[in-house]
């Protein structure tokens, strides 16, 4: 595409569905400063608006894909990778069905870099993100007052690659994460042929579930199973 008479990229996209049946695109514009962009679809898909800026210091949903609580607002899981508000992972809220959009404060400080959350519902509206980290742990934060604050982030148990990660809250309260169980040291990155699948109950202790796939040619460790995204569908799967 063209912004401003210069070529530019387009990546990491996040599609999500309000409870109105609207489709929300979110997509990633470069070259340089990140760009968050945006695009509705009110047909299933069909036809789609033209693509506009969430906010003046938004970049939307890097990858994984907005959630919606009870009351109708809509909280995008963002980082802030231009340091328009901390510099830091945290959230973009709408409460009119994601026509206008502000960025909330999060929280930044962690042993290294930190991208792409994914959020997470528990008991009595308390929030969960998760976030890509370059090595180590994959970090963990709640917020209990709808995203507006976040707590200091803490490790969970699982290592952290450097690659996307995404979870979702399953209707039966448990928390479902896939990543790349590749332990990696910390401020490094790691591998990504295994793609894996983890469950939770308090999104603090996990336990191992599945390895989905592996990266592997004619029997040789190559290439990677790396970015998943998760949904549960209506009939549980």
């Amino acid at each position: 595409g063209m912004v401003n008479g210069k070529k530019y990229s387009t990546g990491n996209p996040s599609i999500f569905e309000t409870f109105e049946y609207k489709l929300i695109l979110q997509y990633v514009a470069l070259p340089g400063k990140r760009l968050g962009k945006m695009k509705t679809s009110t047909d299933g898909g069909k036809t789609w608006s033209k693509s506009r800026v969430p906010c003046a210091k938004c970049l939307g949903s890097e990858k994984n894909k907005p959630v919606q609580l009870e009351d109708g607002t809509i909280l995008s899981p963002r980082a802030d990778r231009n340091g328009y508000i901390d510099g830091g992972i945290g959230v973009e809220k709408s409460t009119d069905g994601g026509e206008t959009w502000i960025s909330l404060p999060g929280v930044k400080k962690w042993k290294t870099k930190v991208i792409q959350p994914t959020i997470m519902f528990h008991p009595g509206g308390r929030l969960q993100m998760l976030a890509r980290a370059r090595g180590g742990n994959i970090p963990s934060t709640f917020s209990d007052d709808k995203g507006t604050t976040w707590s200091p982030m803490e490790p969970i148990p699982l290592p952290a690659n450097w690659c996307g990660i995404d979870a979702v809250t399953l209707r039966d309260g448990r928390q479902f994460l896939t990543y790349n169980h590749v332990p990696t040291s910390l401020g490094s990155k790691g591998g990504r042929g295994f793609l894996n699948a983890a469950i939770s109950k308090d999104g603090k202790a996990w336990s191992a579930a599945l390895e989905l796939d592996r990266g592997y040619y004619r029997g040789a460790p190559l290439g990677q199973k790396s970015y998943p995204g998760v949904i549960q569908a209506r009939n549980g799967l």
